[in-house]
């Protein structure tokens, strides 16, 4: 299952603590349009709550909602951010093994 860093966690929790944020929002991550020959885009978004089919993964006060199509492209994955100049960037890194 996808997992945040404490980064990415702060993140998010700055988004929906915004004030025309919904109440519950999180983060939505989904498969975006691919151009022909490219590999899909991810896209964010801060929604309201999860579809019905969404995996909802809750950390360190932030939730992600996570498209059931991208799920198991991301399970091996970290999320992360960084917040420079009142922007955000996030960034998926891979997992480090377990021993």
């Amino acid at each position: 299952m996808l997992t945040m860093t404490p980064d990415a966690a702060e993140a998010i929790r700055l988004l929906v603590d915004q004030p025309e944020a919904p109440e519950g929002a999180g983060l939505k991550l989904a498969p975006g349009v691919a151009e022909p020959g490219e590999p899909a885009p991810i896209t964010l978004s801060l929604t309201e709550g999860p579809t019905p089919s969404d995996q909802v993964v809750e950390e360190q006060g932030a939730r992600l909602f996570i498209d059931q199509e991208l799920a198991p492209v991301l399970e091996d994955k970290v999320l992360d951010a960084s917040v420079e100049g009142g922007q955000v960037a996030f960034t998926l890194i891979e997992q480090p093994p377990t021993v």
